[in-house]
């Protein structure tokens, strides 16, 4: 029988540790490209104190035909009025009323998967003064998608702990489940294999923040050439509103930092038009809130007039120890 590890939560799992898992069974979860690193479930022990974590699926246009619960898997959801809609969003109306059925996630029990402490990372849903709007609508959703799980984790623990040790006692995987005893020997392997790297002196704790997956994969094989193995984290981060790639890199692995409570390191780019008109420089360390790579069209028509048109790029990699900054 499954019992939680302390209070219900949202966390990161590591995207290598997925990858891994996904070549050993084909049905956890993972894709090499645009892989959604959704928050899982959790966490949950078994008898054995092997942990478990839940995966979280976003909410698609099959789930209107889905019951709000099955044997194996659960709809996240809330009643609301239909004043309420947003554009977007997965909405199924319910007929006599001014109320639809807004879906926000599904639980997949059958997907669940162990566990390592290493690839675990906490997800935060509190709410601070300086998130952006965008961090406020994700994390507004995720506290939906908690509070609505927090009332049915008595469910999930039974319906999880039933699928687990039929497939644990016959031997047979169902259609569409993960391999619970083979991910089991995958998930030790990781862990002695992390064990042995310590022992060695190996470099494992470095963790490198980003949003970018292929970014991390590219720096990943660099260090690799030195012996130093770098953990991927994905991350909200809440940049200050100043038009320095130093401050904001540092601030970044600050953040960085509390969220996995290991040394990381963090980059942060600035794009510079030196002759841009009335604000040279321009977008500097505001690339992604000035929208200009997205508006190329709108960029060439404001400088059709320049002749100089010398721009160049500028990065900042900040790395921090919990102490100090490098």
């Amino acid at each position: 029988m499954f019992k939680l590890e302390g209070k219900l939560k949202f966390v990161n799992v590591n995207l290598v540790y997925l990858q891994y898992l996904h070549e050993v069974c084909s049905e956890v979860y993972f894709k090499s490209e645009d892989y959604e690193n959704k928050p899982y479930l959790g966490v949950l022990l078994s008898q054995g104190n092997r942990k478990y974590v839940l995966p979280l699926t976003s909410a698609k246009e099959k789930h209107k035909l889905w019951r709000n619960a099955y044997p194996d898997r659960f709809l996240i959801y809330a009643i609301e009025n239909k004043n309420q809609m947003a554009k977007q969003g997965v909405y199924v109306d319910i007929e006599g009323g001014d109320t639809v059925k807004h879906i926000f996630a599904a639980v997949d029990l059958k997907k669940m998967i162990p566990v390592t402490d290493d690839v675990l990372s906490s997800v935060d849903i509190n709410s601070h003064e300086d998130d952006s709007d965008d961090v406020k609508k994700y994390k507004d959703l995720l506290n939906k998608e908690y509070s609505f799980c927090i009332r049915i984790v008595d469910d999930i623990l039974t319906k999880a702990s039933r699928i687990y040790d039929k497939q644990m006692t016959t031997g047979k995987v169902t259609m569409f489940s993960c391999d619970f005893r083979a991910l089991e020997t995958a998930a030790d392997i990781w862990r002695d294999q992390a064990l042995k790297e310590n022992r060695r002196g190996k470099t494992v704790n470095l963790t490198y923040i980003t949003g970018n997956y292929g970014k991390y994969i590219s720096v990943k094989e660099r260090f690799e050439k030195a012996g130093i193995d770098i953990k991927y984290s994905q991350g909200e981060f809440n940049e200050p509103d100043v038009d320095d790639i130093k401050t904001i890199s540092k601030e970044k692995a600050r953040q960085a930092y509390d969220m996995i409570g290991t040394p990381v390191f963090v980059i942060d780019s600035g794009f510079y038009i030196e002759h841009y008109p009335d604000a040279p420089g321009y977008p500097g360390a505001f690339v992604k809130r000035s929208g200009i790579s997205s508006h190329v069209a709108d960029l060439l028509e404001k400088m059709k007039d320049v002749e100089d048109r010398s721009c160049y790029f500028l990065d900042c990699l900040t790395f921090f120890d919990g102490k100090d900054y490098y």
